[in-house]
């Protein structure tokens, strides 16, 4: 929580979704910025594969810390 709320950007984004709450648009944006800043080449590929047919499940992916690191501000970011 003290990490949301030290950063400036997390609290101006959460001050601007109170005036537009929207579930639908909250989806699409979230999948959207998931797609350009979250999930890396490596794995979209793979769930790729699993979206036409090529295999029946995706492989499991390590993932870096900063990878990690990343997904967890944005989820932050996202949440509010």
């Amino acid at each position: 929580m003290a990490e949301i709320q030290g950063d400036s950007e997390l609290v101006a984004l959460d001050m601007a979704a109170e005036l537009k709450p929207n579930p639908q648009a909250w989806l699409e944006e979230s999948r959207a910025f998931a797609v350009e800043r979250v999930y890396t080449r490596e794995i979209l590929s793979k769930l790729e594969l699993v979206a036409r047919g090529v295999a029946a499940k995706a492989e499991m992916i390590d993932l870096s810390v900063g990878v990690l690191k990343g997904a967890t501000h944005e989820r932050f970011k996202r949440a509010i």
